[in-house]
């Protein structure tokens, strides 16, 4: 079936669509269907598969509906991102759209994973912090990409600008649900990015 006639069945996902629409290929050109359909184009997917994207406009779920997780999982595969980054797009915003479902919130989720270090500790500045290290140790939090020399983080010799962005921002969405600053800056952020 089309998107569209999935989405007048199951309107509770319609929210997530709208979310997601200005990086999807047109409504109308997009399938959706079963494990049956799937299987038919050859492909056998492993037991704890719940949804299976083949680009660039095919969705396939083992249960209809599928969850919102599963079903936002799938559409961010089909988003247009510029091909960088599928799975951590696909893993790490599905909360992030939901939020931005529920609330109404406007911006492009995609762009947080292109933001320079730069652009992020302009932001963070606004919230009292001086660099995504004061953040990190404000939080109790070390991520793996840093050392701890002189009680202070420091960033790993193998560690690039984009690990560190990816990390931030990845620690940022885990858990915005959780601590009220980490919601706001994660809002700025997005703002910040349109």
């Amino acid at each position: 079936m089309r998107l569209s006639k999935f989405l007048d069945y199951y309107p509770e996902f319609r929210k997530y669509y709208e979310v997601l629409k200005d990086h999807l290929p047109p409504l109308e050109s997009i399938f959706v269907g079963g494990f049956a359909e799937l299987e038919r184009e050859g492909i056998i997917p492993r037991p704890m598969v719940f949804g299976y994207t083949i680009k660039p406009n095919k969705l396939f779920f083992r249960f209809l509906p599928p969850s919102k997780s599963v079903f936002i999982h799938e559409l961010i595969h089909l988003c247009d991102k510029g091909g960088k980054y599928e799975e951590l797009y696909a893993y790490n915003l599905i909360e992030l759209i939901k939020l931005m479902a529920e609330e109404g919130i406007r911006g492009n989720p995609f762009r947080l994973f292109d933001l320079s270090i730069d652009e992020i500790e302009a932001v963070l500045k606004e919230f009292g912090f001086d660099s995504i290290e004061e953040f990190h140790i404000a939080q109790g939090l070390i991520p793996p990409i840093y050392e701890i020399e002189a009680g202070k983080l420091k960033r790993a010799e193998w560690a690039t600008d984009k690990e560190i962005v990816v990390v931030f921002i990845s620690e940022l969405v885990a858990g915005f649900k959780y601590f009220r600053p980490m919601r706001e800056i994660l809002l700025k952020i997005l703002e910040h990015v349109g």
